[in-house]
């Protein structure tokens, strides 16, 4: 089964907050692409991932920043 979901992190740190979701996607069989991009420190690479989402099948983005609001915001 494809990707159509990607999880994007803004750090590595935030892993740990979305393990049981992760989990669940994985039990429920539902492929996740997972990228760890800081929106601070990276934007421009965080712009191409986002605009190739479409071409890469993605269908949802699931973006979490920890306590931060700037990456889903």
């Amino acid at each position: 089964m494809k990707q159509k979901i990607m999880v994007i992190l803004g750090s590595k740190s935030d892993a740990e907050h979305i393990q049981d979701g992760l989990k669940l996607l994985e039990q429920c069989g539902i492929p996740v692409r997972l990228e760890v991009i800081s929106a601070h420190r990276h934007p421009e690479k965080l712009r191409k991932v986002c605009m190739g989402l479409e071409k890469d099948g993605i269908e949802t983005v699931i973006a979490c920043a920890g306590l931060a609001a700037a990456l889903p915001g």
